[in-house]
């Protein structure tokens, strides 16, 4: 005879969490189920819409997302690459105080934010040096700042 299973709204303690957190993944994974037939649905509808196959709409879509990967890493590759004394772009863009480009490099490469250069010096301390207020709040609420 199999154990007998105890309901899940009668646990308590860490065995109705564990209990809970069972469920939460059970209903997030139908929950994306239903969300991929859906979006599924919506391309053959387009596809059949514009004369043409689904196949080749899923190729021509992965087509698109490679190349996206691509631009990503390329652009990770050149927030990382360090230029004279050990700078790196977040580096420059902290030392003349320019908040955009610290934006866009952060979102790039959250991680830069911590690097130092040869004089051991980081994004952080550049945007002082500069009096940039602006500058230094966006790279304070870094975690990777300590």
């Amino acid at each position: 005879m199999p154990p007998r299973r105890t309901p899940a709204s009668t646990l308590t303690g860490p065995a109705a969490s564990v209990a809970a957190r069972r469920l939460g993944q059970h209903t997030r994974s139908e929950e994306e189920g239903a969300h991929q037939a859906k979006l599924l649905r919506q391309q053959l509808k387009a596809a059949a819409a514009e004369g043409r196959s689904l196949k080749w709409q899923l190729k021509e879509e992965r087509s698109k997302r490679r190349a996206a990967e691509a631009a990503l890493q390329e652009a990770q590759a050149a927030a990382t690459a360090r230029h004279a004394g050990g700078r790196v772009a977040l580096h420059h863009a902290a030392k003349r105080g320019d908040v955009a480009t610290l934006r866009v490099a952060l979102a790039v490469d959250p991680g830069c934010a911590a690097l130092r250069d040869n004089s051991g010096d980081t994004p952080f301390h550049l945007a002082a040096g500069c009096g940039s207020v602006q500058a230094m709040q966006l790279l304070r609420a870094q975690p990777q700042i300590p």
